[in-house]
């Protein structure tokens, strides 16, 4: 799965599989991000490499399916994030073009539960401003700090019954998983539950395996989908790409609920 964002190190390591006669069922979207830091002996691998490569071809045994019916977006948001890739009416516009019509067609104001954007240092502000902003006055105050905040990214966070959390773990804790939101089904002393888990977890597990789901980074939704309203910052970022804006808008569901800012 997300086959655009493996790097060239981890292909080295599946073409060796080739050999043996397995063989290999691979999805993804190569329009989304490319891999991270992908080099080969210190030079810079291009995202493009491996989606025309001799490789891909043989993982797939050139078979390929293409699906364009659209099972999460309204028909207004699907259509304009379409256009922005190969084949679609918007790609041969500049990024700021694409990006002035999107802020035209995507007005939506008011709070939005979900935020991506491109720093983690916003990400964590959102998360603060949009937690204090939410929490009701008996909402128990949980403070980060230390290993669980340089570890996972978690922060002072306050808790109620109904707030929704997002997993950050390398692997599965208590049947948290990395990526995956859980809503908090009860806060009492010096422990929680969270909705469809049996488990109970300490506050301590708490730091460490969950944070603030308000906001995440572009680089961190592949694979999400959000109900609800929607907001995509840092629009006129100096890292801010075509493939952001692409990314961004995928992930809602209600062109009415999406909005863009600087």
């Amino acid at each position: 799965d997300e086959i655009s964002q493996l790097d060239v190190g981890l292909w080295l390591q599946i073409n060796k599989l080739t050999y043996t006669g397995m063989r290999f069922l691979l999805s993804g979207d190569f329009n989304q991000f490319g891999p991270l830091g992908n080099t080969f002996r210190g030079a810079q691998v291009a995202d493009t490499v491996f989606e025309h490569s001799g490789l891909l071809h043989t993982l797939c045994s050139g078979n390929v399916v293409t699906l364009t019916t659209c099972r999460r977006s309204d028909e207004e948001l699907f259509a304009f994030y379409s256009s922005l890739i190969p084949g679609g009416d918007r790609y041969e516009l500049s990024l700021n073009e694409a990006v002035k019509q999107a802020k035209l067609q995507f007005t939506y104001s008011s709070f939005a539960k979900h935020n991506l954007d491109i720093s983690h240092q916003r990400r964590l502000r959102l998360n603060r401003e949009l937690n204090e902003q939410e929490a009701p006055p008996d909402a128990v105050r949980l403070e980060v700090s230390g290993k669980a905040a340089r570890g996972n990214g978690a922060q002072t966070m306050l808790l109620w019954p109904g707030l929704q959390l997002i997993g950050c773990v390398s692997a599965e804790k208590k049947g948290v998983r990395n990526g995956c939101v859980y809503t908090v089904a009860e806060v009492g002393e010096e422990k929680m539950r969270l909705e469809g888990l049996d488990a109970v977890f300490t506050y301590d597990q708490v730091k460490l395996w969950l944070r603030l789901s308000y906001a995440q980074t572009y680089a961190s939704c592949q694979g999400s989908e959000f109900e609800g309203a929607l907001r995509l910052w840092d629009v006129a970022h100096r890292f801010f790409t075509r493939r952001h804006l692409f990314v961004g808008l995928s992930r809602a569901k209600l062109g009415s609920a999406v909005g863009l800012k600087d």
